[in-house]
This record gives C-alpha cells, sequence and structure tokens, in this order.
C-alpha cells in the first residue's frame, strides 16, 4: 500500500476514533445522567416517606401527651370506681353496648351526656386546635375508655359503647400503645390511622385507653406538597401499605386499597430496588422511570412497612439526555470531518516530497547523477531533501573527477547512514506520544480500542526502530567504527537476565526457555553486545521452533582460553547448502517464513561481525527435522 493511501486511511481511521469516542461520550453521559436523576428520585422518595413516618411520630407524641392529662386521668380514676360498684360488670356494659348500637332513646341520652362530659370538651379543644392550625381535619376523632373497656369521654358518638373486644384495645392494654394501619373508620367516616396508648395511674396500673383517629389526609400532606412544587409535570406517587395495597395515588380513576400485584414495577419492590426503569420505545425513549422508598420509621416509631413509589415519563425526565446527546453527535462527525481534512493536507505536504526522492533515487540508480530535489519547508522530509541533494552534487562531482568505486560505495554507505539517522529521528516522538497516551496520568484513560491503536501504532514503530538500529549496526560494521565497552561481568547473572526477558512472551507462545548455565564465569567484554548477539540468536529460534512445543536451550561454558555461548532448538533445522550463506547481509534461509515474521536479513550478519569485533567466532550446526544449534567464542582475554 502506497505512503499516501496509509497516510489517509491513518486519520480516516482517527476520526473514526474521534467518532467513537463521541459515542462512547453519548453513552457514558447518559448513563451519568439517568443514575443522577434516578439518585435524585430515590432522595426525594425517602425524604417525603421519612416526612409521613414523622408526622405519625408526632401525632403519636399528642396521644402520648393526652393520656398523661391529669384530668383525663383522674376522670377515668373516677368511672373505674363506679364500675367497681357494679356486681357484674360485663353483664352491665354489654346490655349498654346492644342499646348503644341499637340507637334507642335511653343510650342516646347516655352517649350525649358522655359528649357533655368535661374530658370530652378537652378532646375536642384538641381536635379543633389542629383543624384551626391546619386548616383541615387533623384528629378525626379522639375518645377514651375506663379499664373496662367502656366509654368514658368522646370528642363524637363512638359506633361501639363497649371497646374491650376490639383488637387494638386489646393490644394497647398489654403492649402500652397499637398503631393500626390505614382503614375506614366508620364512626368518624375518614380513611385514617388510629393510634391507641394505654392510660396508667402514678402506680402503673392499668386505668384505659386513649384512641386518637388520625386522618389520611393529613399523613399525605407532604406527597401532595411534593407534586405541587416537582419541576417534572409527569411525576405521580403512589403509597402502599404492607399488603401491596394501594392507600393512595396521585393519579385519577384509582381506587383505595386496590391491588398492585400486576402493577409493572411490583417485582422492584419485592426485592427491594431502589429504582426501575421500563422502555417501550428504545429509539424515541418512551417509558416510565420508577423509584422506590421503603419504610425505616422515626425516631422510637418502627414504622407501618410502607411504600412509596415515584414514576416518571422518561421523555419528560431525561430530556437533558436527549440534548446532550444530539450535542455530542453533531460534534463529533464535525471533528471527524476536521480531522480527515487536515488528514488529506498532511498527506499531500508528505508524499509530494517523498515522492520527488523517489523519482531521483530512481534516477540515480540509473546513473544519471546530479539531478536535485525541490526542498519545501523546515521539517524532516526538507532536511533529507538537502541531504539527498548534497548527495547527487557529491556523486556528480566524483563522477566526473573520475572517483573510483570504492569512494563512491563509501558515498553510498555514508548516504545510508544518513538517512537512516534521518529515518530514525521522527520515530523519538512517536514512541514517546505512545507512551504518553499509554499512561492515564497524562492523557486520561483510553478506551480498549484506543488501547489497541496505540498498542499497534507502537509496536509497529519500534520494529521500525529495530530495523534501522540493524541499519546502522550493519553500516558500522562495514566501515569498522562499531566500538566496544569492555568491562568484567558475570556470565551467569547475564544468562539469566536473558531468560527473565523473554519468559513472559515466550510462555503466551506455549515455547519453552531454559538456561543450563552453570559455570560462574567473570568475563572482561562488552557484555551489552553479548546480550544483543544471544537475544537475536534467540529471536531467530523463536520463529523456527514449533508454536506449542518449542524447546530453546542457552548455555555458557568455561574452556581453555575461551567462553563458549551456544542456543539450542528444536525447530525444523536448515539445509547444509544454506548454511553457509547464513551469516552473509540479506540472507533469508526461509523466505516465506521471514515474510510472516518480518525482519531484514541482517541480524545473523551484525552477530557475526560484533562475535568477530569481539575477537571471537561464530558457527551454526543443524539438521533437517532435528533443529539448530547456534555458538560463539569469546576470548577471555
Amino acid at each position: 500500500m502506497k505512503l499516501a493511501k496509509k497516510l489517509i486511511f491513518s486519520f480516516i481511521f482517527i476520526a473514526g476514533l474521534v467518532v467513537l469516542v463521541g459515542y462512547l461520550a453519548i453513552y457514558f453521559s447518559e448513563s451519568s445522567l439517568e443514575q443522577s436523576i434516578t439518585d435524585d428520585s430515590v432522595f426525594l422518595s425517602k425524604e417525603i416517606l421519612n416526612d409521613i413516618e414523622k408526622n405519625i411520630f408526632t401525632r403519636i407524641v399528642v396521644s402520648e401527651e393526652l393520656a398523661n392529662d391529669p384530668r383525663i386521668i383522674t376522670a377515668l380514676k373516677n368511672s373505674n370506681k363506679e364500675f367497681d360498684k357494679i356486681s357484674d360488670v360485663e353483664k352491665h356494659i354489654e346490655e349498654i353496648d346492644a342499646q348503644w348500637i341499637s340507637g334507642s332513646s335511653k343510650e342516646n341520652n347516655f352517649a350525649e351526656n358522655l359528649l357533655e362530659h368535661e374530658n370530652s370538651k378537652i378532646l375536642n379543644e384538641k381536635i379543633n386546635f389542629y383543624k384551626e392550625k391546619y386548616g383541615e381535619i387533623v384528629f378525626a376523632e379522639i375518645f377514651t375508655t375506663n379499664k373496662y373497656g367502656a366509654n368514658v369521654a368522646q370528642s363524637a358518638v363512638t359506633s361501639d359503647y363497649n371497646q374491650s373486644d376490639e383488637e387494638w384495645w386489646q393490644v394497647a392494654k398489654n403492649e402500652g400503645m397499637h398503631i393500626n394501619d390505614v382503614d375506614f373508620d366508620e364512626s368518624a367516616e375518614v380513611y385514617s390511622i388510629d393510634i391507641s396508648v394505654r392510660i396508667n395511674d402514678e402506680d402503673e396500673s392499668f386505668l384505659g385507653v386513649l384512641k386518637s383517629v388520625i386522618s389520611l389526609n393529613d399523613i399525605l400532606e407532604s406527597i401532595q406538597t411534593a407534586k405541587s412544587e416537582s419541576k417534572h409535570n409527569s411525576i405521580q406517587f403512589e403509597l402502599i401499605n404492607n399488603n401491596y395495597q394501594l392507600i393512595y395515588s396521585t393519579e385519577q380513576d384509582w381506587e383505595i386499597f386496590e391491588d398492585v400485584t400486576s402493577k409493572p414495577y411490583f417485582k422492584s419492590v419485592i426485592d427491594g430496588d431502589e429504582h426501575f426503569l421500563k422502555i417501550e420505545n428504545s429509539f424515541q425513549e418512551i417509558g416510565n422511570l420508577y423509584t422506590f422508598s421503603y419504610s425505616n420509621g422515626y425516631r422510637d416509631f418502627a414504622g407501618l412497612d410502607w411504600s412509596l413509589v415515584l414514576k416518571y415519563d422518561t421523555q419528560d425526565v431525561l430530556q437533558p439526555v436527549a440534548s446532550l446527546k444530539f450535542t455530542i453527535l453533531i460534534s463529533s462527525i464535525v471533528i471527524g470531518i476536521i480531522a480527515i481534512s487536515f488528514g488529506l493536507l498532511i498527506s499531500r505536504s508528505i508524499v509530494i516530497p517523498i515522492r520527488g526522492l523517489t523519482q531521483s533515487s530512481e534516477r540515480i540508480s540509473k546513473g544519471e547523477f546530479g539531478g536535485v530535489v525541490k526542498v519545501l519547508g523546515n521539517d524532516e522530509i526538507s532536511n533529507l531533501s538537502k541531504s539527498f541533494n548534497i548527495m547527487s552534487r557529491s556523486l556528480q562531482k566524483s563522477i566526473s573527477h573520475g572517483k573510483n568505486l570504492e569512494e563512491i560505495e563509501k558515498a553510498k554507505g555514508e548516504f545510508m547512514s544518513m538517512i537512516t539517522h534521518e529515518l530514525r529521528s521522527p520515530l523519538t516522538p512517536i514512541i514517546g506520544w505512545c507512551d504518553a497516551l499509554k499512561n492515564p496520568t497524562i492523557l486520561g484513560n483510553l478506551n480498549e480500542k484506543q488501547g489497541k491503536a496505540v498498542n499497534t501504532i507502537l509496536s509497529n514503530a519500534l520494529r521500525l526502530q529495530g530495523l534501522i538500529s540493524d541499519l546502522l549496526d550493519s553500516q558500522k560494521l562495514d566501515l569498522g567504527k562499531m566500538s566496544f565497552d569492555k568491562l568484567e561481568f558475570s556470565v551467569l547473572d547475564l544468562m539469566d537476565r536473558i531468560k527473565n526477558n523473554f519468559e513472559h512472551s515466550l510462555k503466551a507462545k506455549n515455547i519453552a526457555l531454559d538456561n543450563l548455565t552453570k559455570d560462574k564465569i567473570i568475563l572482561k567484554s562488552d557484555e551489552k553486545r553479548i546480550e544483543q548477539v544471544i537475544t537475536n540468536l534467540i529471536n531467530n529460534a523463536i520463529d523456527f521452533v514449533p508454536p506449542e512445543t518449542g524447546k530453546i536451550e542457552i548455555n555458557c561454558k568455561n574452556e581453555v582460553t575461551d567462553v563458549k555461548f551456544e542456543v539450542n532448538d528444536n525447530g525444523q533445522g536448515i539445509e547444509k547448502e544454506k548454511q553457509k550463506q547464513l551469516f552473509k547481509k540479506f540472507y533469508q534461509a526461509d523466505t516465506s517464513l521471514r515474510r510472516e515474521h518480518g525482519g531484514t536479513g541482517l541480524g545473523l550478519s551484525i552477530c557475526k561481525g560484533i562475535v568477530e569485533g569481539l575477537g571471537g567466532q561464530i558457527e551454526v550446526k543443524s539438521e533437517i527435522g532435528k533443529g539448530t544449534s547456534f555458538y560463539f567464542t569469546i576470548p577471555k582475554k
């Protein structure tokens, strides 16, 4: 593929990444906004239910204050004394209760007398106080009974005279308090919560029970206020009791005590979830968002095990998400177009000069020296063009002055050195920026696809850097300019380090690498160059051993005057006629395999140059089907 197409495809790829990032931004922004809206709704739901239970707790406190009123306690003591004198109290109460229920005139007069009782006035004062304060009924009814269950004082005529057979009365007597869930109170003719409190004397002896009937409308005030103040017109509330019956709803056409088990959110309530999103049309985002809170009680009040459901229309509540999605989508498309356009301009600025260099190089290869290329700009390619023009003029001058072939070859070598140097320069920032992209503390985290793209760029840049290094090393060896730093080092440590360097990559390919070195040898030579040779030989072996059962062994032996290094493998082996050519420049024993794995054909020639530069020799032994052994010697002195 031509460079121009590669550059264009690269920028198209970058534009694609921009669009992908835009899409991911849309996705995560949408999720984040949905979560924020959901969290706010859950918080609101919990606040409202907490206010409801706080309100009930306040009514409990008022009822307990009434139960401890000295006037009420005195009246109950007097009533109990009178009833204690009756020989058959139970029969007496049953007779009055029967007449009370039947509505006979005698007992109606008795009920009217109870309404005129001093304590009845106290109870009515309390009811009227809260009615005037809040502008509606809070306490629908309050009455007291003595220890026998007979009515003593009441704010209105109750449906029964005898209360001792009622569950609330018995629980309040035995446990101190009873709070009844929402029900319809027949005497008060309202849906209410009943609070029944045991009344004791100063010795904690049972005197009777006070019952307060709290209007349901008073309890629901928090819901009604939240509905009217909400910025979302679609918000609806549903209050559910512990039998999964509807107590209250802000929607139209609802029935109290309606069964909610068929509601779409019912399973979420059973599971104790905080929210539930039901989308009926994902493209238009049509559906409902439900959030839930559950009764936790307030202070000493344990709560009634209610659940509060908040319901929203997603088109109403998620409107900011849709607006953000559209904005990010348009921005991503615009940035993508700009990136592709910029890529075309960059591609043109790079390809045209390189095309000129290519054409001039072809003329030089045909012996047409002296041609020059046009220098544009002041970057690496323009510097390369200048160097090419200098080289072209020098070649022309050399030909005109009759320089021999050796001088021309030297000029070509210098040109090669110059070219590889100029090619290496732009690699440094490419590798640097790849490392910066991979470091989340510098440019942020990459997603999986971006990470793979950066890794691909980095691996190819490192590969190109390796190829350039091979060319430079080969050129240095040809010109006799490779320098060696000879210092003492531990051979055993070197071999262990080399093994560790390959451990991770070979493990992924299921190739075994064993270090058989046993001798503790201290050698004075160039440690880095010897490591370069062994690493190169191992990389060659990796290309030829089978991927699942491959085995490579490295070893170092102490001989009389030399130290012998070995790299053995169980690969396919090399034919004898090809073994003689292995250490020549650009020679590749198996070209098909080399094309698959890449390479310049300079590796073994560089190994030979380094070993001989250190005063040693390198050789190979191989048989088809039995593997290959490379070994070289380094003199001890």
